[in-house]
């Protein structure tokens, strides 16, 4: 097949990708939880 080489490309770049969401995940609910604990009224609405 010729387009073998575009799969290695988006494997490797999904492995990145990979490791770049969970960081942004683990940073997004850290603040999601902090901000709940703070302002719990804020989310009620």
């Amino acid at each position: 097949m010729g387009g073998e080489w575009i799969w290695c490309l988006i494997c490797r770049n999904k492995k990145r990708l990979k490791i770049r969401l969970i960081q942004y995940l683990g940073i997004f609910l850290y603040t999601v939880q902090n901000a709940g604990r703070r302002h719990k009224s804020m989310f009620v609405n």
